[in-house]
């Protein structure tokens, strides 16, 4: 969130006056305070907006202790990759480990779209298993923000476990294929270190993958195929490459510097 300066300097000046008033009472740095190193000029907005001063007070019961957020999780049972039309030709195959999959794919710009009737999706025995298809116009109509041209793929409830093949013969150009799995035994659990971070300062993330019933035998084998590397990305687009280091008991961590440039984004 980009904050006006003139914002900016009505909060400082606020601040500032109230500690003069209060001087009895000095402000006190506390665990897990956000302690800026340095102060940078983000870029002004585009679009008109407010000139004038403004101020702001959120009452807080004195009664109640302060809560800190905890640190940020996520959860995935999803996976997603860029493929080329070479790849959908002769059939993409996708590992799923439970039934009832959704499978979504969504043209690169200038990649042909295609309707969901084109695309098949064969089990390991080789038989068809779309349980149900929907293209763009019925998932944009169902309030889902998808690009024109994406399709959505669902595999049956009976489905079984293995490597299934995508496959449309009219691809032409880049497609994103993902895949979500919401009754997959499979997991990727990744937590911060904290819920927000300054320009310029450090996060650390770590990644565990977890199975439902597995033994630590299993899962260290399954942990030892995970990638090295993760993809940090800014609300603008950029993104930035960041190695993933694996720990003892086979999760990996990344400490994860947050670019300093400002962004207006």
């Amino acid at each position: 969130m980009t904050i006006h300066s003139t914002l900016l300097a009505a909060a400082v000046l606020a601040v500032l006056s109230t500690a003069s008033a209060q001087a009895a009472q000095p402000l006190r740095v506390a665990a897990g305070d956000q302690i800026p190193a340095g102060l940078v000029a983000a870029p002004l907005p585009a679009d008109e907006s407010e000139h004038s001063p403004l101020a702001f007070a959120w009452a807080l019961d004195p009664a109640q202790p302060l809560q800190a957020p905890g640190p940020q999780a996520a959860i995935s049972r999803s996976y997603w990759q860029q493929v080329d039309a070479a790849e959908l030709q002769r059939g993409l195959e996708l590992p799923l480990s439970a039934p009832d999959a959704v499978i979504q794919l969504s043209p690169a710009p200038g990649a042909r779209a295609l309707p969901a009737s084109s695309l098949q999706v064969r089990d390991p025995a080789g038989r068809s298993s779309v349980a149900r298809s929907v293209d763009a116009r019925q998932l944009q109509d169902a309030g889902m923000p998808v690009g024109d041209g994406s399709s959505m793929l669902r595999t049956g409830t009976t489905s079984a476990a293995g490597v299934y093949r995508l496959q449309s013969a009219q691809a032409q150009g880049r497609y994103v294929v993902q895949v979500l799995e919401p009754n997959s035994p499979l997991r990727l659990e990744v937590q911060a270190s904290q819920t927000q971070v300054l320009a310029g300062g450090n996060v650390q993330l770590q990644a565990r993958l977890l199975e439902d019933g597995a033994s630590a035998a299993a899962l260290r084998a399954r942990r030892g195929s995970l990638g090295g590397e993760a993809l940090l990305v800014a609300p603008d687009g950029r993104s930035w490459p960041q190695r993933l280091l694996r720990t003892t008991d086979g999760s990996l961590r990344a400490q994860v510097r947050i670019p300093a440039e400002a962004s207006n984004t």
